[in-house]
């Protein structure tokens, strides 16, 4: 009997939205630092509608994973309610707190603040492979 789909409600990330806002910043600094020009007081704006931007476009909503055979796929449930189309899942990061997927052509960063605890778990559980 095949088991049931794991359900991850996906949620916008505010760690990542701090990190990358202290990397733009950084950044900025660095090359007023090293430049002294006030090109790089323009770019500040510039680094941080990016962030924005980027922040804005990760993808939210649900997610349904489960297990055919050996391999894993994704469904999104659309704001209607109906499934979405079914796509390959592959996990190219799995670390402690961070988890990077690739769902179909789209990549997906989980950081510890973007989905529920239990959710994690049971993902992380689906994903690991013993021995490596």
């Amino acid at each position: 009997m095949p088991k049931p789909p794991i359900t991850v409600p996906i949620a916008r990330s505010s760690y990542s939205l701090v990190i990358h806002l202290l990397l733009a910043m950084g950044l900025v600094g660095v090359g007023l630092w090293l430049t002294a020009s006030p090109w790089m007081l323009v770019a500040l704006p510039a680094c941080l509608w990016l962030v924005f931007r980027h922040a804005r476009g990760q993808p939210i909503g649900m997610l349904f994973v489960h297990r055919l055979d050996e391999a894993l796929y994704a469904r999104w449930l659309s704001p209607n309610g109906e499934l979405g189309e079914q796509r390959p899942l592959r996990c190219f990061y799995l670390g402690p707190w961070l988890l990077g997927l690739e769902i179909g052509r789209t990549r997906l960063w989980l950081w510890p603040d973007s989905l529920p605890g239990e959710s994690h778990r049971a993902l992380r559980r689906l994903l690991h492979r013993p021995g490596r």
